[in-house]
Order: structure tokens, then C-alpha cells, then sequence
């Protein structure tokens, strides 16, 4: 199915790119000058999710969108909620292939970022 280019749809889809993980909130508070409503923006995060340029992702207590990238896992500081990426390269997980076969892993980890360490 092909959908339309909005205005609307580009703001949101920039917004996500430009500030990464992002909850429905922040988008639209983001956006509040563009006055777009919250169902404008939860159509078009469905349409873009469709569309296979952003997805969904959840941690303990958020819901977050982020815009499709190369795999990677996610780091949420438990003290100011940042989530940030992290190269699959820094994190070694052995999977026995005995068990079952892994098509896609996703990995949430928790603790306190550099900043709120300081």
C-alpha cells in the first residue's frame, strides 16, 4: 500500500531521526508549535512503522519510537530514563543453537548513564 507524503508524516519522521528514542508525549511536545494533534501523530508513527522506517520498541515502563538502523541494543539510565544505542560489538551473548533458532534478538539493559554518574 502506497501512502501519501505529508507534511505531518515528515515533521514526525525527522523529529524521531533528529532526537532518537522518543515517547508519543515528547513527540508532540516537540512539535507543539506545529500544532499537530496526538491522533495525527499516532496515525502517522502507524504509517511509518508500515512503512518500515521507524519501530516500536519497549523498555520496563516506556514505550519508545526510534527510525530503523543496523542492529543494535539499548542502554535505559534508570535515574534520568535516557536510552541510548549500543554497537551489538560491546555485548557478548552466546545463544546455544541447541535451544532454538534465534531470527532477531533485542536486548534492553539498565543501570546509571555516565552523566548521572558525575
Amino acid at each position: 500500500m502506497q501512502f501519501r507524503n505529508t507534511k505531518q508524516k515528515s515533521m514526525i519522521f525527522s523529529t524521531i531521526h533528529k532526537y532518537g528514542h522518543l515517547t508519543v508525549e515528547q513527540i508532540k511536545e516537540l512539535l507543539e508549535k506545529e500544532r499537530i494533534s496526538i491522533a495525527t501523530i499516532y496515525r502517522n508513527l502507524n504509517i511509518l512503522s508500515l512503512e518500515g522506517k521507524i519501530k516500536k520498541i519497549y523498555s520496563d515502563d516506556l514505550v519508545l519510537y526510534e527510525t530503523i538502523k543496523d542492529e543494535h541494543y539499548h542502554f535505559e539510565c534508570t535515574k534520568c530514563k535516557k536510552v541510548i544505542d549500543i554497537d551489538p560489538k560491546f555485548v557478548n551473548i552466546k545463544i546455544d543453537h541447541s535451544i532454538a533458532k534465534t531470527t532477531r534478538k533485542t536486548l534492553f539493559l539498565y543501570g546509571i548513564c555516565s552523566n548521572c554518574q558525575n
